[in-house]
């Protein structure tokens, strides 16, 4: 650890050594100046600025940031044209003679010339995408879509951002909130936002790395972090009402209605979203508090994902859909900030589905399943800023998450062995029928004040505080059957499972920062957390009731954390650098509670050093690097530290293990990106590496013959398998590391009138697991790579087409390597006198290389509609999807232990009719309604448009009328 230490101070020593002088320094200075639009009076953002020698063809380039500001760094001395040009702005070009270290041109006045307009759209000089600071900026303009676009159309064009499912991920990393001119929306449900916004009313997109609630209010990166987008909205506006109403129907009863509509004045802004269908349709993310969306309803041999899971797109099978949703953000008086959102949702669903597995150790299991669940959501979210002075500051993060879920299912298994060429042996059937009712919630609360001494600015005192309490409860009612062949023997389970559980957690902390010069402030930061959960678990025979004391247990654990240590913060014009190092001590506590005669505690205690560091490097304006270091601790949870069997499904047992440890695991992330605004290219790559110690996976067995023991550590059998039969715990175990890469370039195509975005992406994770009793590594590689096409020339017809292939490698016991290739495509024309014609589509292609298996199919929509109403703000039309009636929901998944494929059902082929209305009434400052004429890239009134969106607060006082 202490050479780990050495080393990484090392590392971030590195930026900051002296450069070596040379003998014969050429004389250079810069050229700054400021933009202002004259009639705005605002700071003109994102002006293009050209700087180039007098005698001479090169060329730089440059943009003005948020304050209409710009520089030249290092010129050499001598003569240089420089000329501005922006949307609607008059050029600007002047002469500068460079004959000192710094040349300022002062404030730059430019006026409105509609000409001048129609000048930049023709040369296409509008800028694709800059950035500011380590913020990635694109230009919405220069990514044409067609009026009735949504957001997330906009995004697919766009280099470096993926979106699939309604999830985006941005840079490599997965996009964790979208805000709308600085404000959240709907807290955390980015699917809600980039589904339900107009990409009409987008003046820009912004990616960045958004600071946690405690580093965004005292102003120091503490390095945790995450990706968001920030949608900023066309500039000027002081009034707006957007929205869009849908409705369509089909042949055998089939519906989609959804109403969206936001209300803009001044800082307020008010949504409101509802849908309802009965296609599947989703266009909001789902709190999974219970883990059982996932899964088909919690069933056992499948298996599903865990609880607190957030639900991004479509679930599996056909769902009917309600749902309803409102957001609210406003500035009340000066110094109270306040925001809010709410939304319900309730899914009805249907899930058909085939499992085929093949384990490597010679055995198949076939599944078929149905599950009928109906599920019911409420979130609410909040946000509160109070600023109570000039050195006081106050924030509250409430949040509160409710969930029900009714499931029946009913699944039907068989096992059979590979005896090579004598064939396959059945070895068991397996039929069950299970009814569950479950209720859970989730309530948090986040308070943050912040104090800053007078006297001297970077003096800052932070306190939080934070807590919360949650509950899960699942009632279970399951019936097998499970025949086992060779000999010939039949088990009946008929029971009644009672899963409770519940906790809390508490927690503060104490952070201080002291400036010791203008570049430097040293760090001190003290946090204390307490996580308390349990778990009780009860079983029935039924009929009856007979109580069942061997199936039966309550448990609850206690994780207190002390976390306190030093750190730095060092800035310049090109350099941030953020260093935390902290001394870590935990006490993992356990307490079984039932069955008294097995009462057992468990207490450990944990040190660990764990440290967070951030180096952000800017080499130029549009040139920049961000490395991130951390490390951090993550518990076992309290059904993973259960120690009680679960046969709910007898072919699948498992039991908890109060013997696991923590993880300590640390990451490692790089991202450089690199724009040349003259040019329209984005080029961007990134790297993540991590490691773990105790990582938590199975110890899985698997009986290859009647009566096969599972033994503990004390050599004591715990359950008797039968031929086909699974058990698996939990474990700790070293030796999981993994590393993932990706580069992506975007640049125009001028000839098609488009933009063509490329990525590359790999990947290599080793995982240690335990099967059968032996120790062995998993190993999985992928290396995929895909490219998009979007048109870029006309907002009357729209195209984008994407083909994304992989190569994936599994190595365990065996091998296996295969090969999945996924190619989209949509395009909608607006043709002569308002006739729509648009299709999408998309083709799917699974081929195994080591097993010779192959799954395609082709999924074809298409439909004929007409613009409607005052500037076709309405379309009627005809739609047919899957003409083909090729669909399908496949998925190949390979683990430790086996292959599988699994295929759901779908909707499949028919027509609807559908009506949909776009509401756009947008005011500007004056007064005066704006337009989006065609052809232009920004609203615009009868004149230019104004300057940058307001961002600060309102003027005056006084509640709000919402």
């Amino acid at each position: 650890m202490k050479h780990t230490t050495l080393l990484l101070l090392l590392l971030f020593a590195l930026p900051f050594l002296p450069e070596p002088v040379s003998a014969a320094t050429p004389k250079s200075g810069s050229i700054t100046g400021k933009i202002i639009d004259q009639t705005a009076q605002e700071p003109v953002i994102g002006a293009v600025i050209e700087c180039s020698p007098a005698d001479s063809t090169k060329k730089l380039y440059t943009t003005s940031d948020k304050d209409g500001a710009f520089t030249f760094p290092k010129l050499a001395y001598g003569s240089y044209d420089v000329t501005i040009t922006y949307l609607g702005l008059t050029s600007h070009t002047s002469q500068v003679e460079v004959a000192k270290p710094k040349t300022d041109l002062g404030t730059i006045t430019m006026t409105p010339d509609i000409q001048q307009m129609d000048e930049i759209v023709v040369k296409g000089l509008t800028m694709r995408t800059t950035q500011k600071g380590d913020t990635l900026v694109y230009n919405a303009g220069a990514f044409k879509v067609t009026p009735d676009a949504s957001t997330e159309k906009l995004l697919e064009k766009m280099p470096g951002i993926k979106v699939e499912g309604g999830s985006v991920e941005a840079q490599g990393e997965q996009v964790k909130k979208v805000l709308v001119d600085g404000k959240e929306f709907f807290g955390e449900d980015v699917t809600t936002a980039i589904k339900n916004l107009p990409a009409e009313v987008i003046d820009r997109v912004e990616v960045f790395d958004k600071l946690s609630d405690q580093a965004a209010f005292s102003g120091v990166d503490d390095g945790q972090g995450y990706k968001a987008i920030n949608i900023v909205t066309q500039r000027g506006l002081n009034q707006a009402k957007f929205g869009r109403f849908y409705g369509s129907y089909g042949f055998d009863e089939l519906y989609n209605v959804s109403a969206s509509i936001n209300l803009l004045k001044d800082n307020r802004r008010l949504t409101l979203l509802g849908m309802a269908n009965n296609v599947n349709q989703q266009n909001f993310a789902t709190d999974d508090l219970l883990g059982v969306l996932s899964s088909g309803g919690g069933r056992g041999g499948r298996g599903g994902r865990g609880g607190n899971a957030f639900m991004i797109g479509n679930q599996s099978g056909v769902s009917t859909v309600k749902m309803f949703g409102v957001d609210y953000a406003n500035q009340w008086w000066d110094k109270l900030k306040v925001q809010g959102s709410y939304s319900f949702n309730t899914t009805k669903n249907t899930t058909e589905a085939l499992t085929q597995r093949e384990y490597f150790s010679a055995q198949l299991y076939d599944e078929t399943g149905r599950d009928n669940s109906r599920n019911f959501n409420h979130r609410i979210n909040g946000l509160v800023e109070y600023k109570i002075n000039d050195n006081n500051q106050l924030m509250f993060r409430p949040s509160l998450s409710f969930q029900t879920n009714d499931t029946y299912s009913a699944d039907t298994s068989a096992t059979a062995a590979t005896d090579g060429d004598a064939g396959n042996t059945l070895l068991n059937f397996f039929k069950s029928n299970s009814a569950a009712n479950s209720a859970g919630y989730n309530i948090s609360g986040d308070l943050n004040f912040m104090h800053k001494f007078g006297g001297r600015d970077g003096r800052v005192l932070t306190v939080s505080i934070n807590g919360g309490a949650s509950k899960n409860d699942r009632d279970n009612t399951k019936y097998s059957l499970t025949r086992y062949l060779n000999p010939d023997s039949t088990s009946q389970l008929n029971q009644l499972i009672l899963n409770h559980s519940k906790g809390y957690r508490v927690g503060g902390r104490v952070s201080y920062s002291e400036p010791v010069s203008e570049r430097v402030q040293l760090l001190a930061n003290y946090d204390i957390s307490y996580n308390y959960s349990d778990r009780d678990k009860r079983s029935y025979e039924l009929p009856g009731d007979l109580f069942l004391d061997s199936l039966s247990n309550t448990y609850n654990s206690g994780y207190l954390t002390h976390r306190v240590g030093p750190g730095f913060r060092l800035h310049s014009d090109k350099t941030m650098l953020v260093v935390n190092l902290n001394y870590q001590y935990a006490t993992l506590t356990g307490d079984q509670q039932f069955p008294t005669v097995s009462r057992s505690k468990m207490a450990a205690n944990f040190d660990n050093i764990v440290y967070r560091a951030m180096l952000h490097l800017k080499f130029n304006r549009s040139n920049s690097m961000r490395v991130r270091l951390f490390s951090g601790t993550d518990n076992p949870s309290v059904t993973q530290l259960q120690n009680v069997l679960d046969v709910s499904n007898p072919l699948f047992i498992s039991q908890g293990n109060p013997n696991l440890k923590p993880v300590y695991a640390q990451r490692m992330n790089i991202r450089y990106t690199r724009v040349n605004v003259g040019k329209g290219t984005t080029l961007g790559a990134q790297m993540t590496a991590g490691i773990q110690n105790n990582s938590i996976t199975n110890s899985v067995e698997r009986a290859d013959r009647n009566g096969y023991e599972v033994k503990d550590e004390t050599g004591n059998t715990v359950v008797v398998l039968d031929r086909g039969a699974q058990y698996s715990r939990p474990v700790n175990l070293n030796g999981y590391w993994t590393i993932d890469g990706g580069a992506y370039y975007g640049f125009p195509v001028g000839w098609l009138g488009s933009n063509l975005n490329l990525d590359l992406r790999a990947s290599y994770t080793a995982m240690p697991t335990i099967y059968n009793l032996v120790r062995s590594t998993t190993t999985t590689a992928s290396y995929t790579g895909g490219i998009t096409l979007g048109s870029n020339f006309s907002d009357q017809l729209d195209f984008t087409f994407t083909y994304r292939a992989g190569y994936n490698i599994a190595h365990s016991t065996n091998n296996n390597e295969y090969f999945n290739g996924v190619g989209t495509g949509r395009i909608k024309w607006i043709t002569w006198k308002g006739i729509t014609l648009e299709a999408n589509g998309s083709y799917s292609k699974y081929r195994g290389v080591t097993d010779k298996f192959t799954e395609e199919f082709f999924l074809l929509n298409a439909g004929i509609g007409k613009k409607l109403f005052k500037n076709q703000r309405g379309e009627i039309s005809v739609q047919v999807y899957d003409i083909l009636n090729q669909n399908k929901s496949f998925v190949r998944n390979v683990s430790e232990n086996y292959i599988q494929n699994v295929t759901t059902n779908v909707l499949g082929r028919y027509v609807s009719i559908s009506l949909v209305y776009n509401l756009r009434t947008l005011t500007g400052k004056d007064g005066k309604a704006y337009s989006r004429p065609e052809g232009r890239d920004d609203f615009r009134r009868d004149g230019p448009p104004p300057g940058d969106h307001p961002t600060g607060p309102p003027r005056g006082g006084g509640m709000p009328p919402f």
